[in-house]
């Protein structure tokens, strides 16, 4: 089940599995499309959940290249996303190569939830720059994006190397 969160949904991974298998992939196409609406609702990013999802369907059509590129860009932001908020991140490119592993995607899918509701979970996510009513700067300034400190949870720009707080290595 979902539990709604401030953020976005936090879910678990059984249950997508449970309802992907139940519906024939029918609940992991619609997973796939709320994941790509949350994270560009609370991160402010510029995507189309929708065209993204017509890549993901219909992009073998062009020998899968809009496909895995639909795939590569929603991990990205989720990799994205989870840095900007101070959490633990997942790797664009490996869960991109783990599609051709058998079974891998399930691996993607269970980091994929798991960061996402580590997102949710976190002050970082749901208030401040990302969350509620003030959320990710508006697009004249953009330049101005803040990186939480996973140590003090200091705001810094993301010009930062290092927070200003503290001295932990942000971003990496």
């Amino acid at each position: 089940m979902a539990e709604n969160g401030p953020c976005g949904s936090r879910r678990s991974f059984l249950f997508i599995l449970l309802a992907s298998v139940l519906t024939l992939g029918v609940y992991w196409i619609y997973w796939y499309y709320k994941t790509n609406s949350e994270i560009k609702e609370y991160g402010r990013m510029g995507h189309s959940p929708g065209i993204r999802l017509l890549m993901l369907l219909f992009g073998w059509v062009l020998l899968a290249i809009p496909t895995i590129y639909a795939y590569y860009a929603w991990l990205r932001d989720v990799d994205g996303l989870a840095k900007r908020v101070g959490v633990s991140g997942l790797s664009p490119i490996g869960n991109t190569i783990l599609l051709f592993v058998p079974l891998g995607s399930l691996y993607t899918t269970y980091k994929v939830q798991s960061v996402l509701n580590s997102i949710w979970a976190s002050d970082s996510g749901c208030s401040g720059a990302i969350g509620n009513l003030e959320r990710a700067p508006s697009p004249e300034t953009a330049s101005n994006i803040l990186l939480v400190c996973p140590k003090c949870k200091t705001r810094n720009p993301e010009e930062n190397n290092y927070c200003k707080k503290c001295g932990e290595k942000l971003g990496g």
